[in-house]
């Protein structure tokens, strides 16, 4: 839902009860290097102002990622949305997981969302 929520997740599951140490010194970083805080970075909070079709992909087996984001972030998307939860997989490159799968599902978006592609 948010970054800094994201890194907290990932450094517990890294370093476990030290994350209250460590995470403030990473996400501290967000502001000094970049200039603004991680908690500006909500995607689940600003996905509503989008005016395209969205497609929302997620691992099913994701460690980092609570099983009712996938949701939160369709009903929140403008329509028309599509979420696809690919069951078995982790918090990974979803085209690496499944290359076959990824191409039929995303150009299967992408034709329906911008139209058949040209043929020259």
């Amino acid at each position: 839902d948010r970054l800094d929520n994201a890194v907290r997740i990932r450094v517990r599951h890294a370093v476990g009860s030290l994350e209250p140490v460590v995470s403030p010194l990473l996400l501290v970083q967000i502001r000094l290097r970049l200039g603004f805080p991680a908690e500006a970075l909500a995607p689940l909070k600003e996905i509503h102002r989008g005016r395209c079709a969205v497609l929302i992909g997620f691992g099913g087996l994701d460690p980092f990622v609570d099983r009712s984001l996938p949701g939160a972030f369709f009903k929140e998307a403008p329509y028309p949305a599509t979420l696809w939860v690919i069951q078995k997989a982790g918090h990974t490159d979803l085209h690496r997981f499944n290359p076959a799968s990824y191409r039929e599902k995303v150009g299967d978006f992408l034709q329906k969302t911008l139209g058949p592609a040209e043929r020259e």
